[in-house]
């Protein structure tokens, strides 16, 4: 949230919401985090629940299929289609610190849930780092230059067994430019990913 959806945007984004939503299996768990300009007040997720089923795999005669049906409605469904509300109304921030909000996902929900079944981590970013630690609005800077640097030290991040969905949001000329694409295989590589991919966002 640290750059403004515009329509076509934040269609795609409902219509991606939607059907992670939807292919998210029964007693899985599904956290969301919004990155704004402070990453220190975004470290909780905004949206962090079991799937609970809408008891298709009940039996009708042992459970209340309607009321199970009205929960996960309820609780599950409509909780996560409000997270795109607000996006195209957010105002351009001063910082857009996703190396740091990357940390902190892997240590507030992967680590912390110590999940032992599939961990598959969304991002959805232009991509485009910009804090004290590195800033990729300037001259380009390539992952060796950075994996060099303390900061780079700082923000290490294990995501070995965890597989990454990187789809790019199109909010700058910078977001096409092929060193940013290197930049990141690169980081990810390191982090040892068990598998990455990177897709466009329509828009």
């Amino acid at each position: 949230r640290t750059d403004p959806f515009n329509l076509a945007q934040k269609t795609a984004l409902d219509i991606f919401i939607k059907q992670l939503v939807q292919d998210t299996p029964p007693g899985y768990l599904l956290s969301v985090y919004v990155l704004g300009d402070d990453f220190k007040a975004n470290t909780a997720p905004l949206f962090e629940l079991c799937n609970p089923g809408d008891g298709q795999e009940q039996s009708q005669l042992t459970a209340n299929l309607k009321a199970l049906k009205q929960q996960y409605v309820k609780h599950f469904i409509e909780p996560m289609l409000t997270i795109t509300q607000g996006m195209m109304d957010s105002q351009p921030a001063k910082e857009s610190p996703i190396l740091e909000m990357l940390q902190l996902v892997n240590l507030n929900s992967i680590q912390k849930q110590q999940v032992k079944g599939e961990v598959v981590l969304y991002v959805l970013s232009d991509m485009l780092q910009n804090s004290k630690a590195l800033n990729m609005y300037g001259k380009p800077v390539s992952f060796e230059a950075y994996a060099s640097s303390y900061g780079a030290s700082k923000l290490f991040v294990d995501f070995s067994h965890v597989k990454v969905q990187v789809h790019l949001v199109n909010s700058s000329p910078r977001t096409l430019n092929p060193s940013l694409l290197d930049f990141w295989k690169a980081y990810f590589e390191k982090a040892g990913v068990k598998d990455l991919s990177f897709h466009a966002l329509a828009g």
